[in-house]
Formats: structure tokens, C-alpha cells, sequence
């Protein structure tokens, strides 16, 4: 049906009372609503519509429209939709709402007096009248003036050819001390076309593409930035650069360090160096650059230093010993390439897209979920942006139908982005973390790390500083092996993961812990509801929980099929195990507290093996055994307990097994001195 015919003055009072209006329901992006795929034909190719022509809830595939804004755009905030009205050469207006803006700052894609090209726009009603969404980056266009489908209506002479080099330039100059970085890359984009026309000299030129340079980065287009920086050295001379040119030189290193192009910076800076050796600002960049090729090369990081950086980190990725290839029967895993030994690095990954934790309602415009919406605008506005980023991304699994593109699809000088298979892509490869106790989970994607597929029982630790992945072993493990980890923890607070598994990523675990549950054919929900209830005791009453708890560790002994969980960890037990040793630690019992730390270690899959051959004596052994703070808090109980037995070479042996285990998981030996402080205290 046609849409509803208000009235142009109707519509600018409506757009008018959207300013004062704080409901985010206008829109939402969920999942049981239309998820059109993007436009992926040229605008030429479309028939031009004009407003009237539009049809409610259906979508123009075939066509687009040509607008121009008419109105002040309004933002009600960084979750919400860019919000205006635009008005079609017969005048007729209409509400627009752009979803995912390319723009910086983002109400800029809908700038009063812009004219548009949307192509395939889709019609519905909305709180304020007929509006037109658009959801994609790419279906949205900015038509200069000039331009072949510019309406007549439209025409303006405000950008006619006679502008010239310098005017472009100062508007660009004027439009970066206002932080509008998209446009300054317009305005600099025309001085270069008209330096290319009038034949400037390369100076000039290379200037222009210096400025430009500057603007893509701080707007985030970090291809861009780099190949302006490359074009303004080309005929930049050793001399030039003496004379006041070192900055073409450093901005370059700078645009090569936001694409990780850490050799492409340091070649730069030899360069630099060679010419300019007492330059301390060349200087510190090299020591900077030096830093991040060891971390890139080698996996060093200065892991207690990192500590204390800003949540984003400036820092390298270690993907040197993985390597991604065909897991049988999973689609594609991550495998080492070299011998690991337990507690090695394996991995460290800085994230592709990096999301602060953030206030997200269950009516927030964007997400489904009550998590990563921030996450999926950002990825969204990066690979739009850096075309040479996205065929990365878009290769990791999303469920049917999305599949990872052969190429990147660029339609009019712009890739196609389906915004839905990113959310997808989200959805089943990013990971969360507690920032800290009283701070919500970040939101994080790394393109490397996703490649890991999940076992319960898995063979690495993960553990993230700020917006980086640390993942290590577990257990000495040869080149070849396929690297896993947990999707979602087998705990007792997690009795039905299996279920989340399926929900989550529509698969069955069939790893050796799920496999043996299911084998046992125990009603594990209820096992471990009362688990759980047995376990909270130890802070109410300390001889009814030993007795308690004592009886129901009796129970799970004759559940637990001594044959299936042979090598396994016993989910069911171990809280109770922990329970009973801090409460035998507490009584100063030190048989007890050493059966139940030994206990305590088995259920979590280890086992210590004394050796009289090997140094150290004290092994720790377990196939599938789950690292956790409770297994140093066991290992340094044992310690302490063979200390005050005169036995210190045992203690000993315990104590290194702890600070093994804390350095596995957190990869730093300066905390170990306060883990420690923390155990002498308590």
C-alpha cells in the first residue's frame, strides 16, 4: 500500500519533536525482523524512484531514490540510528533513519542538505509516520554534485569546478579543527583531483596526500591513511627529508603501525635514522617499533608492564606457532606448528573489534542479545572503512546461510558489508571477560583465536589483558595437535552446557567429559543442584558440612564409573573437595586438609607423581586437567602442610608445582609474590 501522505510541514514537526524524545524502540534490529541482504548492484544499474513510488513494509530491490536531507539530523545517542528527513526533487519528505553511519562524527551521513542515493530502500511505519531504514553501509551513497543522476532540483553551483586547490584546502583545514574527519577527507579528496588536473607539481601533490593522510587516520580508514602516506613520499628525496620532510616519513610509520605493518615501520624508520640519527622523536619510535617486532617475531611482552596500560593496548599479535587447517568432522581448527611445553605461549592476539562493557537494554536499536552491540557497530564502521581487513573477518563461521566470500565484493567504490552476517560472525566467535568485580564483561573478536574449536576438557588456558588474548598450554603438547578450548565452562553452576552448546553454536560436544556423562546417564541437574547446596554449608555450620557433605562425596563416588573417568576431572566433586579442604585448613587438621587438596586435585583431572629420577620430583600429570586458582590454592595447602611436617624438599616441590600453575594462568611471576602474601595472610 502507498505510504500514509503527510504533510511536508507535518513531517519537519515530527522530525522536530524526535529531539526532545528518549524511547529507543523506533527501530530494533532483531532477529524477527527483516534481515534484507545489502544492495550489490551498481547505482546505475537501478531504476530511480521517486518517494511516491515507494510501497509500505516491502523493499525496492531493484531501485533507489535520490534525496536530499532537509533538516538539522538528530542522534539520541551511540546505540541509536542517525535520524533526519529528506525530500525527493518533487518535493514530497520523508523520515530517513541510517542505522550503521560511516561517518566521522557519525550525524555527518546525514549532514543538512546533502543529496543521497539509497539504494533498495525499504518503507515501514514508525512512531513518528512512514520512514525509510537503512541498514546497510553501502546502500546509502553521497551523490557530488556534478554527478550524472543528480536531479536538476538539486543542482547547486557552491561546488563548481572553479574552486580551486587552496579553497578545497582550507576547508578541509576547517574542517578538521572540528573533528569532522569525513569530510575533511572530501575536501582533501577534490584538492587532489584538481592538483591531478592542473598538473601541480609532485610537491604539492604529496602534500595533499600527507594532510589526507592524517584525516583517513584519525576517521579510522587506515587503508586510506597508509597509501596516501606511501604516495607522499614517492618523490620525496633524501635532502627533502633533511630539510624539514622528516614528518612525511613519520606519518608513514604511523599509518604502517595502525595496519600492524610493524617491518613496513621499521624499514621506514632505518630510512629515517640513516638521515637523521640524533632525531629523538626517530629514536623513541624505533625502540617502540623494535618492542612490537619482538612481540610479533618472538612472543615477548612485558606482561606485568601491560598491566598497567590503558584498556587498548599498543602492542603486537604472536600468531607464529598456529596455524589454520581442516579439523576432521569440525570444519576448520587451529593447530600448533611447534612442540609446546605446558605453560608456553602459544598465542597472544590483540582484538580485531574491542567493546568496553556498556549499559545495552533488551530495547537498545541494535542487538538481539544484551551484549555486543557496541561490538558490532565498531566491526561494522572498521572493515567498511579497511576493505583489506574485512575477507579476514568475513571468513570466520556464521551459520546458514551466510558463507565467507571468495573476495570482497566493491560495487560503486564501496564494499558490501552485510551488517547481519557480521552480527552472526559475533555472535558465535567472540569472547567475553570480567574487566574486574565490580565492572561488567568486555566484548572482544579475535580473528586467530576464533579458529579454536571447544572441548570441555580443553588443552589451553585463555586469560586477556584489556583488549589481548594470552593462550597457553596446558600440557606439553607436540606439533600437529589441534588446539581447543571451552565455550561454556563444565561446572556445576552449568549443568545443562551441553544444552548451551547446542543452543549457542548448534553442536554436540562428543569430547571425553560429555561423552562419559552421558554414559553414566546420571540426572546431572539434579546432582549438582545439590551439590551446590551441600557445598554453601561450609560457611554456616563446619561440622554439619563435613558430615553433609562427606555422605553426598560417598554418593557421586558409586555415580562415577571408575572406568569412564579413569584420566577425567569429576565435575560433581569438586566443590565439595574444596569445601572440605578449606574447612580442614581452617581447623588446622593437616591429614585431612592434605587428603582433600590431593582430593581436590584429582577431581579437577590431576594427579602428583613423585619421581626419584627427574628433577623436579614433584610431577603433575592430567591429560584433561582444568587449571583454576583452587588448583594453586591445593597445590600451596600441600606445601604448606609438608613444611610443618619437616619435609621441605615435598614442600618445595608443591610450592613450584603452584607457582606453575599461577604462571600458566596468568603468564607473570611478579603476582605470584602476592599470591603468596595473600596464602602467608589468610
Amino acid at each position: 500500500m502507498p505510504p500514509r501522505r503527510d504533510s511536508r510541514e507535518a513531517v519537519l514537526q515530527k522530525h522536530h519533536d524526535k529531539a526532545t524524545d528518549r524511547t529507543t524502540t523506533w527501530a530494533l534490529l532483531s532477529r524477527s525482523q527483516h534481515r534484507d541482504p545489502p544492495c550489490t548492484k551498481p547505482l546505475a544499474d537501478l531504476k530511480i524512484l521517486r518517494l511516491s513510488n515507494l510501497r509500505m513494509g516491502s523493499k525496492a530491490s531493484r531501485s533507489a531514490i535520490i534525496v536530499r536531507t532537509i533538516c538539522r539530523p538528530r542522534h539520541a545517542g551511540p546505540l541509536l540510528p542517525v535520524l533526519n528527513v529528506v525530500e525527493d526533487d518533487a518535493g514530497r519528505a520523508m523520515h530517513v533513519e541510517v542505522y550503521f553511519s560511516i561517518t566521522i562524527p557519525v550525524v555527518d551521513i546525514l549532514a543538512s542538505g546533502i543529496v543521497l542515493a539509497i539504494k533498495a530502500p525499504r518503507l515501514e511505519m514508525g512512531k513518528y509516520g512512514p520512514k525509510i531504514r537503512v541498514i546497510h553501509p553501502s546502500d546509502i551513497m553521497l551523490l557530488p554534485q556534478g554527478h550524472e543522476l543528480m536531479p536538476k532540483a538539486f543542482s547547486s553551483y557552491s561546488n563548481s569546478p572553479s574552486r580551486s586547490i587552496w579553497d578545497w584546502k582550507e576547508q578541509a583545514k576547517e574542517a578538521m579543527k572540528r573533528d569532522e574527519y569525513t569530510k575533511a577527507i572530501v575536501y582533501y579528496s577534490n584538492a587532489i583531483k584538481r592538483a591531478s588536473e592542473s598538473q601541480q607539481s609532485s610537491d604539492v601533490s604529496g602534500a595533499l596526500h600527507y594532510k589526507r593522510s592524517i584525516a583517513a587516520m584519525r576517521a579510522g580508514h587506515y587503508d586510506l591513511s597508509f597509501s596516501d602516506a606511501q604516495t607522499s613520499l614517492h618523490h620525496l628525496k633524501d635532502e627533502d627529508i633533511k630539510n624539514g620532510g622528516r614528518k612525511f616519513l613519520c606519518q608513514a610509520v604511523y599509518a604502517a603501525c595502525q595496519k600492524h605493518n610493524f617491518p613496513q615501520a621499521h624499514s621506514l624508520l632505518k630510512r629515517l635514522l640513516k638521515l637523521l640519527p640524533e632525531n629523538n622523536r626517530a629514536r623513541t619510535l624505533s625502540e617502540d617499533i623494535a618492542a612490537r617486532l619482538r612481540e610479533e617475531r618472538h612472543g615477548y611482552y612485558d606482561i606485568a608492564a601491560m598491566h598497567k596500560e590503558q584498556m587498548i593496548l599498543d602492542h603486537a599479535s604472536f600468531v607464529n606457532l598456529t596455524e589454520i587447517r581442516t579439523s576432521p568432522g569440525r570444519g576448520r581448527g587451529l593447530f600448533l606448528k611447534k612442540d609446546v611445553k605446558r605453560g608456553d605461549l602459544i598465542l597472544c592476539e590483540k582484538a580485531f573489534g574491542y567493546a568496553q562493557p556498556v549499559g545495552i537494554s533488551n530495547k537498545n536499536a541494535y542487538s538481539s542479545r544484551d551484549q555486543g552491540a557496541q561490538l558490532w557497530i565498531d566491526i561494522v564502521q572498521k572493515i567498511f572503512a579497511n576493505p583489506s581487513q574485512a575477507q579476514r573477518l568475513l571468513a570466520l563461521h556464521a551459520s546458514p546461510p551466510y558463507k565467507p566470500p571468495k573476495r570482497l565484493l566493491v560495487v560503486d567504490g564501496q564494499a558490501i558489508i552485510d551488517v547481519f552476517q557480521v552480527k552472526d560472525i559475533i555472535d558465535h566467535n567472540s569472547f567475553s571477560y570480567e574487566v574486574s568485580p565490580s565492572t561488567k564483561h568486555a566484548h572482544c573478536l579475535y580473528i586467530q583465536a576464533s579458529y579454536m574449536n571447544h572441548s570441555c576438557v580443553e588443552n589451553t588456558f585463555r586469560s586477556f589483558i584489556n583488549d589481548m588474548i594470552f593462550i597457553r598450554a596446558i600440557n606439553d603438547m607436540p606439533a600437529g595437535t589441534e588446539l581447543t578450548t571451552s565455550y561454556w565452562p563444565a561446572t556445576t553452576d552449568e549443568p545443562e552446557h551441553r544444552f548451551k552448546l547446542r543452543e549457542g553454536w548448534d553442536f554436540d560436544c562428543k569430547c571425553p567429559l560429555c561423552t562419559a556423562e552421558v554414559q553414566c546417564k546420571a540426572d546431572w541437574v539434579k546432582l549438582f543442584a545439590e551439590v551446590q547446596q551441600k557445598a554453601a554449608l561450609k560457611n554456616v555450620d563446619e561440622g554439619k558440612t563435613i558430615s553433609k557433605v562427606g555422605r553426598l562425596v560417598k554418593k557421586l563416588e558409586t555415580i562415577y564409573s571408575k572406568r569412564l573417568f579413569a584420566d577425567l576431572p569429576r565435575i560433581g566433586m569438586q566443590d565439595l573437595q574444596a569445601a572440605l579442604m578449606c574447612i580442614n585448613i581452617s581447623l588446622n587438621d593437616k591429614a585431612k586438609t592434605r587428603k582433600h587438596a590431593i582430593a581436590y586435585l584429582r577431581e579437577r583431572g590431576f594427579w602428583v607423581d613423585k619421581t626419584w629420577e627427574q628433577d623436579p620430583k614433584l610431577q603433575l600429570r592430567g591429560a584433561y586437567g582444568i587449571p583454576g586458582s583452587t588448583v594453586t590454592t591445593a597445590l600451596y595447602y600441600l606445601s604448606r602442610v609438608c613444611s610443618d611436617e619437616d619435609d621441605q624438599e615435598e614442600a618445595e616441590g608443591y610450592l613450584a608445582l603452584a607457582r606453575q600453575m599461577h604462571l600458566l594462568m596468568n603468564g607473570t611471576a611478579p603476582g605470584w609474590e602476592d599470591i603468596l602474601e595473600g596464602f602467608v595472610e589468610s
